[in-house]
């Protein structure tokens, strides 16, 4: 067969292959190939075309004979990555590094080599191709968007702003591009820009149901029962079978204090996709589940089948939430053990608190030396503590006051000072180079925030993000009137309580013992330091405290932060603003000593907490 004929049957073959002629196009290719063993093209085109109908085995043969040519185009590389890619093959990345080394210049691999390090975990290499990836085709709105979301992946919601707005700048009628600029605005607190971006995601594409969901959880966020299981039941309308919606409506019934139709979703989740286990754990700590019920038998052994890290991590833990609450101790502890070291292997923990707290007492103790002034009438109430120390319980019984708007766990003084980085340096180093102007761009764009969430924002207000202490420096600039609650529990019962709920994976120390006690230390290290500067304006409530003498705790918060006490404020429990923590449930229910002196259920297995928490 001539070159030309061979090239005029490669064209017949393409053109199969376009009209979906599957078995017409195979043949045609292999018979190229029969004729020139090496053709490029043909042996190239044959490994999509297993690609696309997911045959890997026989994709990977004819793309390894594609780029073992003499002749290689960059297009090669780029399919021989997807497919090794989708394959999990061991030889990805060198693969790829090899188009890289003939083809310096082409973007597409670098983004490839960035999706396998993203694969991999392997966060800061991935932006790092990325990055380079964007530096050759910067004004892409796909690479602008798919930066964007790498860095949303790391938490870096203000640098991937920027991205995302960028790739709507370049195409905004996508609605993709658009839904990502909204959750990225949302993440930030932006919620108007929020809800304007999900707004136009679906009148460009009306089937969009992620962006029902994404204005579901906005509402959600700022406490609107309503308009939350709107946008959740609009999307379950558009996806009938989608199994994170019926999860999320669980969420959402469970953060409005309504656990029995939370467990009915949750079941109705693993109803349409029964390996959908977020569900399960989830499902675990309304309460309405028992060891002897089905799904909770099916679980133990998916558990013990399954190799795949994440879905252990997620099972196990709603295991060991029902183990405790059945008094199986051991059996517990056993899958916390476990699932935690799992979790603890994939987070690349450092021992940052130590340095966050040496440096942020240094520079602070600068910051004071500038002796800045800035005034406003602006009472908040910064409630702040270790996670699971009470801080749920103790905004509900000061939201009880019908002066003080609830805002919840507000990311939002995080995300400013993440905008107020400077020389490329960040918290807690920059903080003595903060100026005026620093503190109002801080307290204004808080207050703007807030407002956003709260229209008719009153005057006092708590924000009970418990990893705010850092801050107080900062925030007793921005706002002078602020008061501080700092909640303590029991440091072992707080621990244990950490350890026992799959808390999320920002909170990096929370998966081994050691760590958890590291922190906790260092955490009353710098709040001794922030109490002995602010004597009047930080009170320290003992969540046992509280339990034993309910009444006259309340008492004291009241007249701390210059409230007026009514009976019944105490209660807790009749405060029906959502909770969006771990302790949802819990704040549901009337108070109890329950909880008290829990870790003793596990003194056989936490030695650790005993010798190295510093009481």
């Amino acid at each position: 067969m001539t070159k030309s004929e061979l090239h005029e049957k490669l064209k017949i073959a393409m053109n199969e292959h376009r009209n979906g002629s599957i078995k017409i196009a195979e043949s045609l290719y292999k018979e190229i190939l029969t004729y020139r063993a090496d053709h490029p093209d043909a042996s190239h085109n044959l490994s999509i075309l297993y690609l696309e109908n997911n045959n890997l085995e026989k994709a990977k043969i004819y793309i390894d004979k594609t780029i073992s040519n003499q002749f290689v185009m960059p297009e090669y590389f780029i399919t021989a990555a997807k497919i090794y890619r989708l394959k999990n093959d061991e030889g990805t990345s060198d693969i790829i590094d090899k188009g890289i080394n003939l083809f310096p210049q082409d973007q597409q691999l670098y983004f490839y080599k960035s999706a396998y390090l993203r694969d991999q975990k392997k966060m800061e290499q991935a932006t790092q191709y990325m990055a380079k990836s964007l530096s050759l085709k910067p004004d892409d709105p796909s690479l602008n968007n798919s930066f964007g979301v790498i860095l949303g992946e790391q938490g870096k919601f203000s640098e991937a702003l920027n991205f995302f707005k960028k790739a709507v700048d370049g195409d905004n009628s996508n609605a993709e591009f658009l839904l990502n600029l909204g959750l990225c605005c949302q993440k930030v607190q932006e919620i108007k820009k929020a809800l304007e971006y999900y707004t136009k995601s679906i009148e460009i594409d009306p089937h969009n149901f992620k962006a029902f969901i994404n204005i579901g959880s906005l509402f959600q966020e700022i406490g609107n029962k309503e308009k939350t299981i709107y946008y959740y039941e609009k999307a379950k309308d558009l996806e009938p079978k989608n199994a994170e919606i019926y999860n999320n409506l669980g969420i959402a019934y469970g953060e409005f204090g309504e656990r029995e139709k939370a467990a009915t979703y949750y079941r109705k989740s693993l109803d349409i996709d029964p390996n959908f286990y977020p569900a399960f754990r989830h499902l675990c700590t309304t309460g309405e589940i028992k060891k002897n019920d089905p799904i909770f038998i099916r679980m133990e052994d998916e558990y013990a089948k399954t190799s795949d890290a994440e879905d252990k991590v997620i099972i196990g833990f709603g295991l060991a939430f029902i183990y405790d609450k059945s008094n199986q101790y051991k059996t517990a502890f056993n899958y916390l053990k476990e699932v935690n070291d799992i979790a603890c292997k994939r987070i690349n923990y450092t021992n940052d608190i130590k340095i966050v707290v040496k440096e942020t007492i240094e520079k602070n103790n600068l910051l004071a030396k500038k002796n800045i002034k800035y005034e406003n009438d602006w009472k908040p109430i910064f409630i702040v503590g270790m996670p699971r120390s009470g801080t749920s319980m103790l905004e509900k019984v000061i939201g009880n006051n019908m002066n003080v708007d609830e805002l919840g766990e507000l990311p939002t003084m995080n995300s400013l000072i993440s905008l107020k980085i400077k020389n490329d340096i960040g918290w807690p180093y920059n903080i003595a180079e903060y100026e005026y102007e620093d503190i109002d761009f801080i307290a204004n764009k808080y207050i703007d925030i807030a407002k956003q969430m709260k229209p008719d924002l009153k005057n006092i207000f708590t924000d009970k993000m418990p990893a705010n202490f850092p801050y107080i420096g900062i925030i007793k600039l921005a706002f002078p009137k602020a008061k501080f609650i700092h909640t303590i529990r029991n440091p072992y019962d707080n621990a244990i309580s950490i350890y026992l709920l799959k808390l999320s994976d920002a909170h990096r120390y929370t998966f081994n013992l050691s760590h958890i006690a590291e922190y906790y230390n260092y955490h009353i290290k710098l709040m001794d330091y922030w109490k002995n500067i602010y004597p009047n304006d930080i009170l320290t409530m003992r969540y046992e405290d509280f339990v034993e003498n309910p009444i006259k705790k309340t008492k004291d918060i009241y007249s701390f932060c210059g409230l007026d006490y009514q009976s019944g404020n105490e209660r807790f429990d009749l405060n029906k603003s959502n909770t969006r923590t771990a302790s949802n449930h819990q704040v549901t229910e009337k108070l109890s000593k329950k909880s008290i002196d829990r870790w003793k259920n596990y003194k056989d297995y936490v030695q650790i907490l005993l010798d190295e928490i510093k009481i």
